[in-house]
């Protein structure tokens, strides 16, 4: 799946790691490692260090063959060592199955790998039992033995104990600096650490429990130099003036300073106006003025048959779906569609074309290049099907219009969920929140704009007003599959997202259209939550 061989040479990419000194691991594991290296010495054995992207990050290497056999390997910090690019090895594997195990000579998946006897175990933070890192003892396969993994596994305890007692030396820093905050500026200020949030009184006014998720996904883009100032609504629909600020290596600051006074709510959308034509927008209403058969494609849920029927508008249709022909059986169904062609005073619309059997896709296509065929005719298709057998008929259509998926269409997200709610519950009354419109617009929706309407369904049962929050939203929809993306990285994610579907699914393929390599193109899968 990642294009490996095993003949293939590891990646030499090295990344330059910096404040390695502010590594909460780092300072955890190196008082530790330091006596590993001296009951190590003269033993041609080596131990590792990976943080939990599987970055190498530290190593202690014996001076012997093993060290210099290492080095040929290319195993340097800043490595990377995932299973996409390595193979099966102590680091990645480990990381994986978030398990000690041990890989021997030929259990590698590489070559270069086999020469040597690995035992990988995860270092697990004690409070909040999340993978911090992965330590590796590594020595030559034909001097393995299983005294390396109870080894490995004494060390890994000596490390988590620490990381435990330095947890609460970066809380009692944390809350120091809080208090500080607190006691000389006033207002409302939380502090967000590792596990943990505190506020003040008000603070905790303000705040509601779906906002300080939010609030977390805000800190994780804070540099550590720069803080973060923004604008956030919050659940009760009002806005506020967010600054968030680090404390190094303990967690964050966020000052909050609300920016209302006493207001009447504001209606996201004037009473008057109609959800009509949100599927497709301005560009329906011109093909809906231009003669000219019409070709719709898009996923499953995007919308294709009620763009078809606007599209008709205001004349009358006759819609036959490829889906019925196995109920009605191809003569009948065959039979009516060339009456409806020669008959019909209107548009004609053919859904699912990519259903159609060989012998109706002719007939269709020879209605589409009939010069006598009065109604206009629309097709639609999804748009994952490459079939060279559609081309007769697609080729034939005047206009083609692809509907992008929901996931994709950022910019009128929000519109699209007022138009479903006016839809639903024929009201203007009912706002969403900031948390909940987030959680609402960061889903991966596979089904689309129908599974949106089911979703949206279910949180208005019994709502005629009133703003929702995202505890409101049905549990499987109440947080975001992957965090809010901004600008350069949203754009980015696109851009990945349809290079993969271009290349169906072949990574190789795809890295190559981006003109990245694949190991790039999988660091970039990760940090930006792409799905494959």
């Amino acid at each position: 799946m990642c294009g490996l061989e095993p003949g293939s040479t590891p990646s030499t990419t090295v990344r330059i790691i910096d404040d390695l000194g502010n590594s909460s691991l780092l300072r955890a594991a190196g008082p530790v490692l330091d006596e590993v290296a001296d009951q190590i010495r003269d033993t041609d054995t080596a131990v590792v260090l990976a943080d939990r992207d599987c970055m190498l990050v530290h190593r202690v290497i014996d001076d012997g063959a093993i060290g210099m056999a290492l080095d040929h390997s290319g195993l340097a910090v800043g490595t990377y060592f995932g299973e996409d690019v390595m193979g099966t090895n102590g680091v990645g594997t480990a990381a994986e199955l978030r398990r000690g195990l041990s890989i021997i000579g030929n259990e590698h998946f590489l070559d270069v790998f086999k020469q040597f006897s690995c035992y990988g175990q995860p270092i697990f933070h004690p409070a909040t039992n999340r993978i911090e890192g992965v330590l590796n003892i590594i020595g030559f396969a034909k001097a393995a033995t299983p005294m390396f993994a109870a080894f490995v596994q004494r060390v890994v305890s000596d490390i988590e104990r620490r990381l435990l007692e330095g947890t609460c030396d970066t809380e009692l820093r944390l809350v120091a600096e809080f208090q500080r905050i607190t006691r000389l500026e006033g207002g409302a200020v939380c502090a967000l650490g590792d596990g943990f949030v505190l506020g003040n009184t008000p603070a905790q006014k303000i705040l509601e429990t779906a906002d300080v998720g939010v609030l977390r996904r805000l800190a994780a883009e804070v540099r550590r130099d720069a803080p973060l100032s923004t604008r956030l609504q919050i659940d009760n629909g009002r806005e506020m003036e967010i600054t968030i600020e680090t404390v190094p290596g303990a967690g964050v600051i966020c000052r909050i300073e609300p920016l209302w006074v006493k207001e009447q709510p504001v209606l996201r959308r004037a009473p008057t106006q109609q959800p009509s034509g949100y599927v497709w927008g301005p560009r329906l209403k011109a093909l809906r003025q231009t003669p000219g058969s019409v070709s719709i494609t898009g996923e499953a849920g995007t919308g294709r048959s009620t763009a078809a029927r606007e599209l008709a508008k205001p004349n009358t249709c006759a819609v036959f779906d490829a889906a019925d022909i196995s109920i009605k059986g191809e003569r009948d169904w065959t039979a009516s569609l060339v009456e409806h062609a020669a008959m019909l005073r209107g548009v004609l619309i053919v859904e699912n074309v990519e259903l159609l059997p060989s012998t109706q896709l002719a007939v269709l296509g020879r209605v589409l290049a009939s010069p006598q065929t009065i109604p206009r005719v629309v097709v639609t298709s999804t748009a994952q099907v490459a079939d060279d057998r559609l081309e007769p008929v697609l080729s034939r259509c005047a206009y083609r219009a692809d509907l992008s998926p929901l996931r994709e269409r950022v910019g009128d997200f929000a519109a699209l969920v007022d138009a479903l709610t006016m839809d639903l519950v024929g009201s203007n009354r009912i706002r969403y929140s900031a948390s909940a419109m987030h959680a609402l617009s960061t889903q991966l929706w596979p089904g689309n704009l129908a599974e949106l309407r089911t979703v949206l369904a279910r949180t208005l049962t019994g709502r005629t007003g009133g703003t929702i929050g995202s505890a409101d939203l049905p549990e499987s929809h109440r947080y975001g599959v992957h965090t809010a993306l901004l600008g350069r990285d949203r754009a980015e994610r696109v851009a990945i997202v349809e290079a993969l579907r271009a290349s169906s699914g072949n990574k190789v393929h795809a890295a190559g259209a981006l003109g990245i390599s694949r190991t790039t193109l999988y660091r970039r899968m990760r940090a930006l939550n792409v799905p494959g």
